[in-house]
């Protein structure tokens, strides 16, 4: 390690590590930065902290027998952000952090610093521990057990059955690094993140903040099921390759289905749910929240358990511009349990939400609107549930009738991309296929909500 003067009274530490390059130059970097940042932080030790002190810059130049050979920037570990707007949750949240006050020695306020720094550093071993310190600032224990964490998160609308890692094994984790010394590990990188969402949780519940959405792309925390799973899985076995020439030509971007994930969905201000509705609430509350985001994240609705005046008797459900309905039947636990019974009201729901945004923009659900106001519910069903989520379309029956509700629901799943139901469309004649083919040249040009629109993979709506 030497020190190299870069300009009038400025100086420069340079550290240098004699090592044979691993095959992955990712795992390289991984272990070269800790060794590098440890003998910086021994040395500050023996003299003071102005021997090493702020970093400047962190870039890779490589010799081999005193040969340059290239240089890297250090590009690891830098986290990537979907373009999510801030929406009236957020923004709740926002300002109830504005009346906050807490003081500098105050459990929140360590804490927050702590996970700032362990943010910062990325998944290593030392930010591990160190947000493990931040979440050992609301308890009153040497650390916080498995039970403590678990009664915190679901206080903070967080399921630890859910957590890719269980608690368990994060606090196993947690001792190898810090009484074991172990520096790597295949988990580190899943763990980082979920702790950090653990710890957002612990914070956010201990200055009672509601309300925002997860943050970071790469934290499959972050992520509704299935789609937990699949990032998860992404984010193994990644591979670094080295191009001594120019770089390869960029991939146009492909389409990501993600559904964001909220804690206590049923106290979002959007959202007035009816009590009776017991501890269905969190999960009707989820899916309609997910709707409106792909739709019109400003939707506010009223859901309501008591059948509307004047409902027909085999009404299951009914959506207006303000409030949507379900049955006692649909939200039956017995029903719920069983996965048939589950899909049923994700569908419903989504499309429900659908029928409100319609007559919120003023469809009115009388003469043919009613086959408007059907097919804009059936295009946001299909589009979210089908063409960004993992119900396969040929299980959809497509219907054969010419009645208004038959000719919205063609026209809805047409205008999203069904092609089977654009087919039937086009063999319909007279009055049924003008007015389903209106309906649907309608809704092939209206625009699904951002930040989905800012996601989406088709080709007029690639950045220039």
């Amino acid at each position: 390690m030497r020190r190299e003067e870069v300009a009038t009274n400025g100086v420069i530490t340079l550290l240098s590590i004699t090592t044979t390059p691993p095959e992955s130059l990712e795992d390289g970097f991984a272990v070269w930065r800790p060794q590098a940042l440890a003998a910086a932080g021994m040395l500050a030790a023996v003299l003071d902290e102005r021997v090493a002190g702020r970093e400047v810059f962190e870039d890779a130049i490589v010799f081999h027998e005193g040969t340059f050979i290239g240089a890297a920037d250090m590009r690891g570990r830098v986290r990537t952000y979907l373009p999510f707007e801030v929406n009236r949750a957020d923004r709740r949240a926002l300002d109830r952090l504005a009346e906050l006050t807490a003081s500098e020695s105050s459990p929140v306020a360590r804490a927050a610093r702590l996970y700032r720094r362990a943010a910062l550093e990325g998944p290593t071993a030392d930010a591990y521990a160190m947000l493990w310190v931040a979440a050992e600032c609301f308890s009153e224990h040497r650390s916080p057990s498995k039970k403590d964490i678990e009664k915190a998160l679901k206080a903070g609308g967080m399921n630890p059955d859910g957590l890719p890692i269980s608690i368990g094994r994060l606090i196993e984790l947690r001792g190898k690094i810090q009484h074991h010394g172990v520096e790597s590990d295949d988990r580190l990188t899943m763990a980082f993140y979920e702790m950090e969402a653990v710890v957002r949780t612990l914070i956010r519940q201990e200055a009672e903040i509601e309300g925002g959405w997860w943050p970071a792309a790469d934290n499959p925390a972050g992520f509704s099921a299935p789609f937990d799973a699949a990032v998860a899985t992404a984010q193994q076995d990644r591979e670094t390759e080295w191009h001594r020439d120019d770089l390869p030509p960029v991939e146009l971007p492909a389409e990501l289905r993600v559904p964001r994930r909220t804690a206590n969905p049923h106290l979002d201000p959007r959202l007035q749910i009816d009590p009776r509705i017991g501890d269905s609430a969190p999960l009707i509350a989820a899916c309609v929240l997910d709707a409106i985001e792909w739709i019109d994240p400003e939707m506010s609705l009223r859901i309501d358990y008591e059948r509307p005046p004047n409902a027909p008797s085999d009404l299951t459900s009914a959506a207006n511009a303000e409030r949507l309905w379900i049955s006692e039947e649909m939200l039956d636990p017995a029903t719920l349990d069983e996965p048939k019974g589950f899909v049923s009201l994700v569908w419903e729901l989504v499309r429900l939400v659908g029928f409100a945004y319609a007559q919120r923009i003023g469809i009115e659900s009388r003469g043919n609107g009613v086959a408007s106001v059907e097919a804009m519910g059936c295009w946001l069903q299909y589009l979210r549930l089908v063409k960004h989520g993992e119900l396969p379309a040929e299980e959809l029956a497509i219907p054969r009738g010419t009645d208004l509700l038959s000719l919205g629901k063609l026209a809805g799943w047409a205008a999203a991309g069904d092609a089977r139901a654009l087919a039937r469309l086009k063999e319909l004649e007279g009055d049924p296929h003008h007015l389903a083919a209106s309906i649907l040249e309608v809704l092939a040009k209206t625009p699904l909500a951002a930040p989905v629109h800012l996601l989406d993979g088709t080709a007029e709506n690639q950045p220039a």
